[in-house]
């Protein structure tokens, strides 16, 4: 894909584009979001080694698995998958000690 396509497809100039290839500038977390979006992987997966380890200890991959999954779903389905998040919340027996 041209760096024109990809910056076309994320609202970014492609010299932007360019700077993050290059390693001159880092794209935004929004970014890589719509990066990930557009190659259909885990923005996780584009970060080096080391940035990528940073996120580790924070979402595991079942809570990646999900924020995938919600991306994917429509307005409604995120409403009802929203709504049944905050129910179990609010019950003692399934939240975190």
């Amino acid at each position: 894909m041209s760096q024109v396509t990809l910056a076309k497809l994320i609202g970014a100039s492609p010299t932007s584009i360019s700077y993050w290839e290059s390693g001159l500038r880092i794209p935004k977390i929004e970014q890589l979001m719509k990066i990930a979006e557009v190659f259909k992987i885990n923005g996780i997966e584009l970060l080096d080694d080391d940035r990528a380890d940073a996120f580790s200890p924070i979402f595991g991959n079942a809570e990646l698995s999900l924020v995938d999954a919600f991306r994917n779903l429509n307005g409604e389905g995120k409403h009802i998958l929203s709504t049944i998040a905050q129910s179990l919340l609010l019950n003692p027996l399934y939240k975190n000690r």
